[in-house]
């Protein structure tokens, strides 16, 4: 059995998965990973340089033969709700600043199931009464914001954003641009938390694109 998978893999490592494992910079081993046993439990697996193949536990096709963008963390950054100070949202001409209230520490009652007091999110740029749920969904946003796909992009060919979201907590100023749509329904984006452009699904970065008219009180 084994053999014949040796011939097999040898005769097919420009189609196997070659693996390059490094510590420090340096090389400490190198494999080419072939099909999966017949129960699947098992993967094919020859070391460069030797002659043998092994059976290794796991399918590890599956595991290493996963596109670049599977294999990264797609976390930007997490600020809940309660962590966020303000947040100001700059699309086209609309400026809007949702800024959170502390809730005031209430009177000891002596009642055990007595629910805690909320804090309670305003819109300073808004006239009409608003929405407090639209506005709570907003600041709920951010624990985690993830990126879909990581576009080889060069952020100056970007340009102007559409939308920028500035998030101001305790001790940290955070910063979101979106800028043109392109393929899979998605945004091009990048943040102060980021090195890279990655890019978002529609629906969230829309939720994004607002005005005062948005956050008005539904009657």
């Amino acid at each position: 059995m084994l053999q014949g998978a040796l011939r097999a893999l040898r005769s097919r490592d420009d189609r196997a998965l070659e693996v390059s494992l490094r510590s420090g910079g340096k090389l400490v081993r190198h494999l080419f990973i072939g099909k999966k046993s017949s129960t699947f439990r098992h993967t094919y697996v020859r070391l460069a340089g030797r002659p043998g193949v092994y059976l290794a536990e796991g399918a590890l096709s599956d595991e290493f033969g996963k596109p670049i963008d599977e294999l990264r963390n797609k976390e930007i950054f997490s600020e809940t709700k309660s962590s966020i100070d303000s947040i100001e949202i700059r699309y086209g001409a609309s400026n809007i600043t949702l800024l959170r209230r502390a809730a005031p520490e209430a009177a000891p009652s002596g009642k055990k199931d007595e629910a805690p007091k909320e804090d309670r999110w305003e819109c300073v740029s808004c006239a009409a009464p608003v929405d407090a749920n639209r506005i709570g969904q907003i600041a709920g946003s951010f624990a985690p914001f993830t990126a879909a796909a990581f576009p080889a992009i060069d952020k100056k060919t970007l340009g102007a954003p559409r939308c920028t979201v500035r998030i101001k907590t305790a001790g940290k100023r955070l910063e979101l641009a979106f800028y043109s749509k392109i393929g899979d329904n998605r945004y091009l984006c990048t943040s102060t938390e980021s090195p890279y452009v990655f890019a978002v699904d529609a629906w969230k970065a829309e939720r994004y694109f607002v005005t005062t008219k948005d956050f008005k009180e539904k009657k």
